[in-house]
């Protein structure tokens, strides 16, 4: 299955180098062997599902979509449970693909957009702002419900926020790759909220406390030792060597 998933598509989607397009007579096929393919027990079922969805949100058609939704009794229940972060979340890229397609109903993005809300400030996920596929997929109204959101509910907790953060930090972690979202978020706030000096200096001191502190965790720089031009070890000059001697030498002597 992962390889079919590599080279068909449901329908016709506009990808280029296709090697085959499934036709709608064989989309009740297809749907039965990612049932199968995401239903199998293992340890690696979430890897699956994620494949699956990513298949789902690229390479199918809106004829194969709602062929597939109608064949998968919890496909809403599992498809829009999104999680940070955005730009790396399989569901989310589904549910992208569905609202371009008009398959999500106003109620479905409600629910969307209340999970948004919540991740950009319970992470904080920023994506939503600096990524700019899933930006154009909320309306402007959306965008500004979802910064407000972040005003409201962000700003007063941000040092909950960033001793959570550095609770969960431990000394075996890479300090700069631990705290790196957090500090991208901050400054994509910031940012935002250029046009707004409180909250953008809330957000600009936010991420210089994250700052110091990932100078603060960072290792140690390697000491060197300083030696003195007398202090150094000094190499032997280099033995001549004695004059390459022909074989009839010894015969002329």
């Amino acid at each position: 299955m992962p390889k079919l998933m590599d080279e068909v598509t449901c329908g016709r989607v506009g990808m280029q180098g296709v090697k085959v397009v499934v036709p709608a007579s064989r989309f009740d096929l297809v749907i039965r062997r990612l049932h199968s393919y995401t239903a199998a027990a293992g340890p690696d079922i979430g890897q699956r599902r994620r494949r699956s969805y990513e298949f789902l949100s690229s390479r199918c058609s809106r004829a194969f979509l709602e062929r597939f939704i109608d064949a998968t009794p919890d496909f809403w229940r599992l498809t829009l449970n999104i999680g940070s972060y955005l730009a790396v979340d399989s569901e989310f890229a589904l549910v992208m693909t569905l609202r371009r397609h008009g398959l999500l109903s106003e109620e479905q993005v409600r629910n969307v957009i209340a999970q948004v809300k919540a991740l950009a400030v319970e992470t904080p996920d920023a994506d939503f702002l600096t990524v700019d596929r899933i930006r154009q997929f909320f309306t402007a109204e959306e965008l500004d419900e979802i910064t407000t959101h972040v005003e409201q509910e962000l700003v007063p907790r941000i040092r909950d926020v960033i001793a959570d953060w550095k609770l969960n930090y431990s000394e075996s972690d890479d300090a700069d790759e631990h705290f790196s979202s957090l500090l991208s978020a901050f400054e994509a706030f910031r940012d935002y909220f250029s046009g707004r000096d409180e909250v953008k200096q809330a957000f600009a001191r936010a991420a210089d406390r994250v700052e110091s502190m990932i100078s603060e965790y960072a290792p140690p720089e390697p000491e060197y030792e300083d030696y003195d031009d007398e202090d150094r070890p000094r190499l032997s000059p280099a033995k001549e060597e004695p004059p390459e001697r022909h074989i009839y030498d010894d015969i002329d002597a």
